[in-house]
Parts: structure tokens; C-alpha cells; sequence
């Protein structure tokens, strides 16, 4: 297992969520209040069959001010995502 910690000193907002990814290939698009991109980073950690899943195709990336994608290949998968955005 492999972990890391991080302390930001200023954030200035922080969304958090869980998404369930059914279907193979499954892409997800989810809503989430107006960010600045350039200033935000997203956090996703898989859960696929109840294990973290490091070995599946997984991609993640903030669409847009309101929108972040979140994608698997593998099925009966869950998302946990963290939206950061600093000052």
C-alpha cells in the first residue's frame, strides 16, 4: 500500500464526491459549482470489486469551470474524486 499526505496552506474551495461506474467503458460526467481550471487540481481514487484498482485504464480531467469527466474500462467501479481549487 502506498500513501502520501498533503497540506495546502490556502484553498479556496473543496468538492468532493462518489460516482458509480456501472458499464464497461463507462464515462461519467458530473456537475460541480463554477471553479477556475487553471487554478484547481482533481484527486480520483478507483474502487473496482471492492479493492483499489491500479491495473484497469482509468482517466479523470476537469472538463470545464462546471464539469469534471471521469472514465473506467473496468466494470462495477467507484470513483471517489476530491475537486481542489487554490486561490
Amino acid at each position: 500500500m502506498e500513501w502520501v499526505v498533503l497540506e495546502y496552506v490556502a484553498v479556496k474551495s473543496k468538492q468532493t464526491g462518489s460516482r458509480a461506474l456501472t458499464g464497461s467503458n463507462t464515462e461519467d460526467l458530473t456537475n460541480v459549482s463554477a471553479i477556475d481550471p487553471n487554478k484547481s487540481i482533481l484527486i480520483v481514487t478507483f474502487i473496482a470489486n471492492g479493492t483499489e484498482s491500479t491495473t484497469a485504464m482509468q482517466r479523470y480531467n476537469i472538463r470545464s469551470t462546471t464539469q469534471i469527466m471521469i472514465a473506467s474500462n473496468t466494470t462495477n467501479t467507484t470513483a471517489n474524486w476530491q475537486l481542489i481549487e487554490f486561490p
